[in-house]
């Protein structure tokens, strides 16, 4: 069902199934396991990369992808916190029952740079993704490109497939956050896609599959 040293994705709203609904979360990994809890490294916010220290009592909602490429979510609640050459969190194990086998996987975001056009109220402008998901992506925002947040844009991504293909997804889209530039990263914005068809969601989410499934093996190869 999960596999040591997977990515894990926490958030805090946990009266929601749907772990994407909530705007801000955070990426972790499995580091240990045993019958009664989990240690997981230090989350650190997904947009901004910044750590977060969790403290004890904290209600969280946990999610990632399985073995089976399926999505298990589950809530837990912060145990302690580990001091160490690499910080973690000991987060509380649920009975099984507790445990969830999403369905709707258009959350799954993937880190990759993919080649975007936007055009909005200002002048169009062409940049690349930080991160994408079937339910949106993160753009780096050029230095004289203009974004406002709730602004309504039109999005061209280009998506390579694995198969040697190019899928194109061109479809309207909310700037839902517009991080300014920070010391080592340049302002970012992120978008939900609007107006989707479920074809072209699906083509989107098959894209982040292959790229996590290609991470994932490179990954192994390195441990190997």
């Amino acid at each position: 069902m999960y596999e040591i040293g997977s990515v894990w994705h926490l958030h805090e709203n946990i009266n929601t199934k749907e772990p994407h609904d909530n705007k801000v979360q955070y990426k972790s990994q499995l580091l240990d396991a045993d019958e009664n809890t989990f240690t997981i490294a230090l989350p650190a916010d997904q947009e901004t990369g910044k750590s977060i220290s969790f403290q004890a009592g904290r209600a969280v909602h946990v999610w990632y992808v399985g073995e089976d490429s399926a999505v298990y979510s589950f809530r837990s609640t912060v145990l302690s916190r580990l001091k160490g050459q690499i910080p973690a969190l000991i987060i509380k194990r649920p009975e099984k029952k507790e445990w969830q086998r999403v369905q709707r996987r258009n959350y799954v975001r993937v880190d990759t740079s993919v080649n975007a056009a936007v055009h909005g109220s200002s002048r169009p402008f062409t940049t690349v993704t930080v991160n994408v998901s079937g339910g949106g992506c993160m753009l780096i925002v050029p230095p004289k490109a203009k974004l406002m947040e709730e602004e309504h844009v039109q999005i061209t991504l280009a998506f390579p497939m694995e198969d040697g293909s190019m899928q194109y997804l061109q479809c309207s889209a909310a700037v839902r956050r517009v991080l300014e530039k920070e010391e080592r990263r340049p302002k970012r914005a992120s978008m939900e896609f609007l107006e989707i068809t479920e074809k072209e969601r699906q083509a989107v989410i098959r894209y982040c599959f292959e790229r996590q499934r290609a991470a994932a093996n490179q990954e192994k190869r390195v441990r190997s």
